[in-house]
């Protein structure tokens, strides 16, 4: 096959405006939206690519199609079956203005349960708006739930398929997870069906950043330490290795916790494709002035909005986890002041954390 990808994506799209089967209504919708899926994956991918190839029959030669009328039921057309695609209904995307503006205020200002609520109404009495799919895949995420996420974002993607947004997430998603052959008998056949299903863990990448993590906390306890800025009255008693520690013991949380995936990539956690302003971003920037001032702030935003997001939870307590054993660490040592430790370490984590948690997902296999 020796389609671009550029071609493919191009092909993906063509067939993503044809084809929505979640409202055509046929029994084999479902079936079909999924080889749709799973040819792209396939087709975007080098080495499947070449192994399906191996796999082709010799192609024999079809009949022309014995009419250029043939029925049509998709979607894009109302899930109707017309003659003729011009005369299909379209999408009333004006009746639902106030209810989308709606929707979005809820998601920016983080009432995730009011959001869902929303855009299940709104997916009900019209599944083909791309905007209650897409935030529909924020909200699975932030709950965790990576193969709904993926599902909703593809359908995003497909009734809106010129939206690069929709496509980059649902190529995201679809990293973060995996894909089951299930097999179910119905009327003496046996049906084959492709469902997504959750990536399990790597347990070895956060096992070795929690060695590292107490290899940096030994250095701390056992080294000597000389003021690396006595002037400065917050840090006075920090020095160089003590900094340095904590950048490494950041950068191997931030890694771990990536590399094992129990954390999504950043761009796909934190990058929000309805909100303005995504809260991960807004938390760092807080955490560059005090980590704990970040985490009350989360905690806060967290119970108001009856809403946490996973993967953010996770590095939070991470973070929190490792300040804490580097301020034990610190206690011990001669010279430094772990209250000191304690108020301040967070920021030199969390910071470090995220730089280990981007680095590591370059190095992250679809």
């Amino acid at each position: 096959m020796g389609a671009s990808e550029a071609e493919i994506k191009t092909a993906y799209r063509a067939l993503a405006k044809q084809h929505h089967p979640d409202v055509t209504g046929t029994a084999g919708a479902s079936d079909q939206f999924l080889r749709i899926q799973s040819a792209y994956e396939t087709l975007s991918d080098a080495d499947q690519r070449r192994a399906y190839d191996r796999t082709l029959p010799v192609p024999r030669p079809q009949p022309a199609p014995s009419s250029s009328t043939a029925r049509v039921r998709t979607a894009s057309y109302g899930g109707s079956v017309v003659e003729d695609p011009s005369q299909a209904a379209k999408v009333d995307a004006g009746r639902f203005a106030n209810d989308l503006k709606r929707l979005q205020e809820y998601v920016r200002s983080g009432k995730l349960p009011e959001a869902e609520r929303l855009a299940k109404v709104i997916i009900d009495a019209e599944p083909r708006l791309p905007i209650p799919h897409a935030i529909m895949g924020e909200i699975m995420l932030a709950k965790g739930n990576r193969p709904a996420a993926a599902e909703y974002f593809g359908y995003a993607s497909q009734m809106d398929p010129g939206n690069r947004e929709y496509l980059d997430k649902y190529e995201m998603a679809l990293a973060t997870i995996r894909t089951v052959d299930v097999s179910t008998g119905r009327k003496g056949e046996t049906i084959t069906r492709t469902v997504y299903a959750e990536q399990a863990y790597n347990p070895m990448p956060i096992a070795l950043a929690i060695g590292a993590i107490a290899a940096a906390a030994s250095s701390v306890t056992l080294s000597s330490h000389v003021a690396w800025l006595p002037k400065m009255p917050l840090i006075s008693s920090w020095s160089g290795l003590l900094f340095l520690m904590l950048f490494v013991a950041g950068l191997a949380l931030g890694a771990g916790l990536s590399c094992s995936r129990l954390v999504d990539q950043f761009a796909l956690s934190q990058n929000s494709t309805v909100a303005k302003f995504a809260p991960g971003a807004i938390l760092g920037v807080i955490a560059i002035l005090n980590f704990w001032l970040a985490a009350v702030i989360y905690v806060l935003g967290g119970l108001a909005n009856r809403s946490f997001h996973q993967s953010t939870t996770r590095f939070f307590v991470g973070v929190t986890i490792c300040t804490l054993i580097l301020t034990g660490a610190a206690s011990a040592a001669d010279k430094l002041e772990p209250l000191q430790v304690l108020l301040w370490g967070g920021n030199v984590v969390y910071l470090a954390g995220l730089g280990g948690w981007l680095i590591a997902d370059s190095f992250r296999q679809r």
